[in-house]
């Protein structure tokens, strides 16, 4: 789990949901074809003398710089499913990331949806969790495997959720 996420007293992460690494697996391939094209072309390259060096070292640098950028990207973007809230870490370059949150009482609907015949080939889709307030964001996750278990491990924590405050509540009160 990333380190930036502070989670509350008592709260535990039920679950991690990431992109389906093959969803990535286009931006992966081209990242790999980046890298491994200026060797390919080394014997050529190295015939220039020090301006074929540089465009090696350039194309290379690059696309190292390119994969690893994709890779931190997909593994460091996700949707933490904890006790209390569901939080959305977006990671938006290597070193720049978005993160949201929406506690279970603020939540009025999880939507999924699956595009395409690829999407239902595959078991992939978009799970969309809606706010209750007009001015706030709604959470959202492309790709992720299986929406429908998702949106029902959501809704299945966010009523317990609500079954565990009607207890509290009526345990303060007797």
């Amino acid at each position: 789990m990333r380190s930036d996420v502070n989670l509350h007293a008592n709260e535990d992460v039920i679950g991690m949901i990431r992109r389906r690494p093959m969803v990535e697996l286009p931006r992966f391939l081209f990242a790999a074809a980046w890298v491994f094209t200026p060797f390919f072309f080394f014997f050529p390259l190295i015939a220039l003398g020090p301006f074929g060096w540089f465009i090696f070292f350039l194309l290379f640098s690059t696309g190292c710089h390119y994969a690893a950028r994709r890779y931190v990207m997909w593994s460091s973007s996700m949707l933490l499913i904890t006790t209390d809230r569901v939080i959305d870490i977006d990671q938006l370059g290597l070193k720049k990331r978005h993160i949201a949150e929406l506690p279970y009482d603020e939540i009025d609907a999880v939507h999924v949806r699956a595009p395409g015949l690829v999407g239902r080939l595959f078991r992939t889709g978009r799970v969309q969790v809606e706010s209750r307030s007009m001015h706030s964001f709604d959470l959202e996750i492309m790709g992720v495997h299986r929406p429908e278990s998702v949106r029902q491990l959501i809704l299945d924590v966010q009523c317990l959720q609500y079954e565990v405050e009607a207890h509290d509540k009526i345990k303060s009160t007797s």
